[in-house]
């Protein structure tokens, strides 16, 4: 990601666990990186009842989103095309997306990251620089090789970020990232029914027979059962 040296990131994350993978989208999005999510094993959200508002989640990143079951070839061709077109898509999507999200990460964090910004003097191109800003003040080493490297006066910069991490109590990045698992539980109440949905209890017979089958004690005599009806019909 660093390097710079693409053009579109398409992020596959799995549907049934939208909480867990988001965040990185988001960090994506924050840094101005063209990206696709890909909400991949939709088979298996639908499965339990579940379900996604494709359209709601897209217009609230403001980003293009596939859903996807990669093992049964749904939604490949989608990816493909949105992969394609991906200029024309995201733009239709920023003209007709309202109240699209914006990460912050409270006062005091913004303020630092405000700061750090403002001494960054390299122009990035690879991301934007409050993203830069935000990896230095998380203690990120490939940024701060990368900072030494481009930037005039790397230890001015550092200077302010080591001052801002001294006025936290706990870590910067355990303090984004917790901001971050917000913003992700917000997306699947608010994107997804998987919290809806109700554990299925009348299981099918199939089901059920699969489970005394591995028993340790039922699975045995179910063995011992089969082998008996056998050998009586031999």
């Amino acid at each position: 990601m660093l390097s710079g040296n693409y053009d579109l990131t398409v992020h596959v994350i799995d549907a049934k666990n939208i909480d867990k993978s988001i965040d990185l989208t988001l960090q994506l999005i924050d840094a101005n990186i063209n990206v696709i999510l890909v909400l991949n094993m939709i088979d298996e959200l639908e499965s339990i009842g579940a379900t996604v508002d494709k359209e709601g989640l897209s217009k609230k990143l403001g980003i293009p989103v596939v859903l996807t079951s990669a093992a049964n070839d749904i939604g490949l061709d989608e990816l493909k095309n949105t992969i394609i077109n991906y200029d024309s898509i995201y733009q239709d999507i920023q003209k007709n997306s309202k109240n699209q999200i914006v990460i912050h990460y409270g006062n005091d964090i913004e303020k630092a990251i405000s700061d750090v910004e403002d001494n960054l003097d390299y122009n990035y191109t690879f991301m934007n620089k409050r993203s830069v800003a935000i990896l230095l003040l998380e203690g990120d080493k490939d940024m701060n090789n990368i900072i030494h490297k481009l930037e005039p006066n790397p230890n001015k910069v550092l200077k302010v970020v080591k001052e801002y991490s001294n006025k936290f109590d706990e870590p910067i990045k355990y303090l984004t990232k917790l901001r971050l698992s917000k913003y992700a539980m917000y997306f699947k109440d608010e994107f997804t029914t998987i919290n809806k949905v109700k554990p299925r209890e009348n299981k099918s017979f199939k089901e059920k027979l699969s489970r005394l089958m591995i028993h340790p004690f039922y699975g045995l005599i179910i063995l011992i059962i089969v082998y008996t009806l056998d050998y009586t019909f031999l």
